[in-house]
C-alpha cells in the first residue's frame, strides 16, 4: 500500500460554467427526503458513502462520525482524527484511510470495526483531500495551501 502526497492544484482541474445542478434519471431536479443531526461540536468538512455497506463517513473537526445511510444512526467513530478532512475507502482491503491536516498524517483504520491500525506520517503540509484508486491499491493524499 502506498500513501501519495501531490499538491492540490496539480491534482484537479475545474471546469468554466455556471453551477450544476444534480438531476435524477428522469431530469427532475434531486430534493432533501431526510434530515439527520450529526452532533458534536463544529461543522463538517466532507462526506464519503460506503455502498457496499450502506455507511455515511462524515469528517467532524476532531473525528469521524459513521452513520447508518438508511436511519442517520450512529455507528461509531473514527480516531484519532485531528484536523481531518476526508476519508478514503478500499473495501476490499477492509480499510479506510483519513486525511489529518493539523498533524500532516494519514490514520489508518478496520473499515468493519473502525478501529486504528496504523497512522502514516507524511512528508508534505496540510494533507486536504484524499482518494483510494482500486486498480492500483494507492491512496492519494492531496495537500492544501499552506498557511
Amino acid at each position: 500500500m502506498y500513501i501519495r502526497v501531490l499538491p492540490l492544484a496539480a491534482a484537479f482541474v475545474l471546469a468554466a460554467g455556471g453551477p450544476v445542478v444534480a438531476k435524477t434519471a428522469s431530469n427532475t431536479p434531486l430534493h432533501a427526503v431526510k434530515h439527520w443531526t450529526v452532533g458534536g461540536a463544529g461543522g463538517w468538512d466532507c462526506f464519503t458513502f460506503d455502498a457496499s455497506a450502506q455507511r455515511l463517513f462524515v469528517t467532524r473537526p476532531d473525528l469521524v462520525v459513521v452513520m447508518d445511510a438508511g436511519t442517520g444512526k450512529s455507528l461509531g467513530e473514527v480516531r484519532p482524527t485531528d484536523g481531518v478532512h476526508g476519508v478514503a475507502l478500499a473495501p476490499n482491503l477492509n480499510r479506510g484511510y483519513a486525511n489529518n491536516g493539523k498533524d500532516n498524517s494519514v490514520p489508518v483504520f478496520d473499515l468493519k470495526t473502525l478501529a486504528p491500525l496504523k497512522t502514516i506520517l507524511i512528508e508534505r503540509r496540510n494533507p486536504d483531500a484524499i482518494a483510494f484508486d482500486a486498480t492500483t491499491a494507492h491512496v492519494f493524499a492531496f495537500n492544501g495551501p499552506l498557511s
